[in-house]
């Protein structure tokens, strides 16, 4: 197979270069406080959100508890996965390699029983040049299995930006960007090692060969650079002195850059600075920051997983089942606030008093069901007297 073409998955470490100078993978982007927040944020609050199957929709719509689709999506992917790890990890592939892949494991009837998800960087994508399906390639220890189709691979593709089959991830989009703030960590992490001092120059009389300067330096070197020999006496003599190199701009500036870097991370995955550890609010409140992160960051990648899952033939096929993240709980104010307004919903005859009672994680009453037929205006007054 070709795999210099353009719908296939680059190889890891084919296009880490940036404009730095330096090559930063994607565990390297990672592995930055900012960036790792932002994975963990994202790929665990969709793992803490249950997947729900339901049936119907409108006034008819009711969860289709005891289906294959909601045990498995529910309840057990797969006998070593929980629900929070299998949407964990396919939100992690997804923020870091911009595809998750899972595989179907099914039963001697052929139903698909568990997903087990694979790493991307083990799998390599094409189209089937006659039958144009998307086919996958994986390593897998020293295996591979080659031209498995969808029948045996699951895939949630990120975003793209010319369309295709393969998704990008805002690491791999954002590459130069995160690597100007990972050379900034870079070079803080070196100003502390040589004892968060400014650079010194040893002036000697007469003239030295280099590998003179050199052992001077190396020797010195050994002695007073880093944290452990910091404020460590020196001796010099035959008329050496120490001069210390003034401190510049960069020095002054590189724990700014590093605020700044929280920001521009949190830009590239769309998420509210704070919810990162930006000092600096945005004066927004915490149920506006909840719901703004809940509906420009994750409302788009819930609705890709769950479409994915959806259009798989071996999941749902025709049937008229399908998933859904519920996300009630992201919304969830105060007690007193949501104790109000479950008043005036009840009231009003939005909710029934189990449905009120099923967003609080309270079982269910007899007669529950019943919503309250309040003629308009005639609810009872909260404050009477007034």
């Amino acid at each position: 197979m070709d795999f210099g073409r353009e719908d296939l998955i680059p190889l890891p470490g084919s296009s880490y270069a940036t404009w730095t100078g330096m090559y930063l993978s994607d565990d390297q982007a990672a592995a930055m406080p900012a960036v790792g927040a932002a994975v963990r944020l994202i790929s665990e609050t969709i793992g803490s959100l249950p997947c729900l199957v339901y049936r119907g929709s409108g006034p008819d719509r009711e969860k289709a508890t005891g289906t294959a689709q909601w045990d498995l999506l529910h309840e057990r992917p797969s006998l070593d996965c929980t629900p929070f790890e299998l949407f964990e990890d396919i939100a992690a592939c997804i923020e870091t390699r911009g595809n998750a892949f899972m595989q179907k494991i099914r039963d001697a009837r052929g139903r698909v029983t568990e997903l087990i998800v694979i790493d991307p960087d083990a799998v390599r994508m094409y189209r089937d040049k006659d039958t144009r399906e998307k086919r996958f390639d994986i390593q897998a220890g020293g295996d591979r299995y080659v031209g498995l189709g969808s029948r045996d691979i699951l895939h949630v593709r990120g975003m793209t930006l010319r369309g295709g089959i393969r998704g990008i991830s805002p690491i791999e989009l954002h590459r130069n960007s995160i690597s100007m703030a990972y050379a900034v960590q870079e070079y803080v992490g070196r100003y502390f090692q040589n004892d968060a001092a400014p650079g010194m120059v040893i002036k000697i009389p007469g003239t030295l060969s280099n590998q003179q300067a050199r052992q001077i330096l190396e020797v010195w070197s050994a002695n007073h650079s880093g944290l452990r020999n910091a404020h460590k006496p020196g001796v010099l003599a035959g008329g050496a002195e120490l001069d210390q190199v003034k401190v510049n701009l960069g020095d002054t500036t590189a724990i700014d850059a590093q605020k700044f870097g929280v920001f521009e991370v949190a830009r590239m995955f769309n998420i509210p600075p704070s919810l990162i550890g930006a000092i600096e609010g945005t004066g927004r409140s915490p149920e506006d920051e909840a719901a703004a992160f809940l509906k420009f960051c994750l409302g788009p990648r819930l609705r890709r997983i769950e479409s994915a899952l959806r259009a798989d033939p071996d999941l749902f096929g025709s049937s008229d089942l399908y998933p859904e993240f519920k996300v009630d709980s992201l919304l969830r104010s105060n007690t007193a606030e949501r104790y109000t307004a479950y008043v005036a919903a009840r009231q009003a005859g939005w909710l029934s008093a189990n449905e009120i009672r099923e967003l609080e994680n309270y079982p269910a009453v007899a007669d529950g069901d019943n919503v309250q037929q309040t003629p308009v205006g005639g609810a009872p007054n909260p404050t009477p007297g007034t």
